[in-house]
């Protein structure tokens, strides 16, 4: 139920939905991924991929990764024929309605902070999934390696490539591609550059073979 108003729960939700499936409850859970039904966000209703035409109302430029960068807060606005990111024909997967892999659950930033999860890196994935943390088992890894599904990295999401456009930012030289990373992803798949449609994005993301990354 909402947040300090037990009255209204997912029945409550439903009788305004999609508008309602923004709330949340005391944990922070929006409705979106506790009513389901409400809400139309069971995962028998995912596409194979997130709309690539989908985007906020009035800017062409926040389509479907920008909602994944800010998750679930972007999840809310709606495009211009007020479709919500959250629905299943806009971004179910960068909301994470829909899944293509699961993340490991005992993966945090430290053991003192064990709140700061996969679900954590999540909320923020373009600054967090750089971050490096500690698994069940005491690995040091970094949370694109863990949490394979908060930073839309899984196997199974997109093309298993390295993108031929990628170069790193704020170079001349267009040598710092792909192939560069490759020789030394420990460090490189950290570093972030402009792919081959211009956007933004780490060498994880774009150098997925050289980083291992699907």
């Amino acid at each position: 139920y909402k947040n300090g108003e037990p009255s209204k729960d997912c029945n409550w939700v439903n009788e305004f939905a999609p508008n309602r499936c923004g709330v949340k409850n005391k944990d922070a859970t929006p409705a979106f991924e506790a009513c389901l039904v409400a809400c139309d966000t069971c995962p028998g209703s995912c596409n194979s991929q997130d709309s690539t035409t989908w985007y906020r109302a009035g800017d062409p430029s926040r389509g479907c990764d920008w909602v994944a960068d800010s998750y679930p807060a972007r999840c809310t606005r709606s495009n211009d024929d007020g479709v919500y990111g959250f629905e299943s024909s806009a971004c179910p997967y960068a909301c994470r309605v829909c899944t293509y892999c699961d993340n490991d659950d005992s993966w945090a930033l430290n053991n003192d902070e064990p709140e700061k999860n996969c679900n954590w890196v999540a909320e923020a994935s373009q600054s967090r999934c750089t971050k490096s943390g500690i698994d069940l088992n005491g690995n040091i890894t970094y949370a694109y390696q863990s949490c394979v599904d908060a930073c839309r990295v899984c196997p199974n999401y997109g093309d298993c490539s390295d993108d031929d456009g990628w170069v790193k930012n704020n170079e001349d030289d267009d040598s710092r591609n792909c192939s560069w990373v490759a020789s030394f992803p420990e460090s490189r798949c950290l570093v972030k550059g402009t792919d081959s449609t211009d956007s933004d994005t780490y060498a994880f993301e774009s150098c997925r073979v050289a980083c291992s990354t699907c």
